[in-house]
């Protein structure tokens, strides 16, 4: 099933994490759940709001690790303004692993936008991005399994 919740960044999480909650699965401690897979899509170009949406992805997230965050960004988006965001992730436990750069399109979906779009306009758009995937830095797994055993 599909769940659609507002969130507004840097607030508390616990009501998106109780959607992980059901009458077949109770969870009594929702703070302790967290999605395996966040994706952050054009969200870095006001820097501004990097903790805030820090905030709620560490909240967010599971705490394990497969768990990912998948973060994209513009290339209007000036360089020093994706690396605040990489250097504030990193001061919260995160590691972000920039992607290659590739206008090649490989998705096998058709992409409509006022007609459908050929495999050279969607290679120019995917071009015109950045992306990184964010995952726990093992330090951290370490201290989280490390509070469970006390």
């Amino acid at each position: 099933s599909v769940v659609c919740k507002g969130h507004e960044w840097g607030t508390d999480a616990g009501p998106l994490l109780n959607i992980l909650c059901s009458r077949t699965n109770p969870c009594t401690h929702p703070e302790a759940l967290g999605f395996d897979v966040v994706i952050l899509s054009d969200l870095l170009h006001f820097h501004n709001s990097h903790p805030a949406i820090l905030s709620s992805l560490i909240q967010l997230l599971a705490r394990n690790s497969s768990a990912r965050a998948y973060v994209a960004a513009g290339t209007y988006t000036p360089p020093h303004v994706c690396n605040n965001f990489a250097r504030l992730a990193e001061g919260v436990g995160l590691v972000l692993e920039e992607g290659a750069a590739d206008d090649i399109w490989h998705g096998s979906l058709e992409v409509w936008r006022a007609g459908k779009l050929g495999t050279n306009e969607l290679g120019v758009r995917k071009a015109m991005c950045r992306w990184w995937t964010a995952l726990w830095d093992e330090r951290v797994l370490a201290v989280g399994a490390e509070n469970m055993r006390t």
